[in-house]
């Protein structure tokens, strides 16, 4: 809870020192950082992704 707190308390420093550019820079490199932990992932419905095996429709 306290590293939550500390993010949103340096998140507002920052807004007041760079503005809405900096803050949009942040959410940016925030959901990079998010979607490569993330990894690949599957589909569970329709057409085939390119982690599914070779002839595999799901």
């Amino acid at each position: 809870m306290a590293e939550g707190l500390m993010s949103v308390v340096w998140d507002l420093r920052r807004v007041r020192r760079g503005g809405p550019e900096l803050v949009a820079e942040r959410q940016r490199t925030r959901l990079a950082d998010l979607l490569a932990r993330a990894g690949p992932t599957r589909r569970t419905t329709g057409s085939c992704t390119a982690t599914c095996p070779t002839g595999s429709t799901t």
